[in-house]
């Protein structure tokens, strides 16, 4: 399972008010769509394969204003 399909079983399933990207181009992350910060580091959720052992920590795109959630405005960077 990738990290997207988690997150739209987070979101079927247990909350339906998380906000994510949800788009996959099929082109694997060519489009940049599904970028998060995982485990401190920028990643595409539909390239990122789920252990089951391990823990992740997903946050938002840094840099950029926070609109909901793991969602950013790619538009807006943070003022500093």
């Amino acid at each position: 399972m990738t990290l997207l399909m988690a997150l739209r079983y987070i979101y079927e399933k247990i909350d339906n008010s998380l906000a994510f990207r949800d788009y996959c181009c099929g082109a694997g992350p060519a489009c940049g769509s599904c970028l998060l910060n995982v485990n401190g580091k920028l990643a595409f959720s539909c390239s990122i394969i789920l252990k089951g052992n391990e823990k992740y920590t997903v946050e938002p795109v840094p840099n950029f204003q926070v609109v909901k959630d793991l969602v950013v405005d790619k538009g807006r960077k943070n003022k500093r």
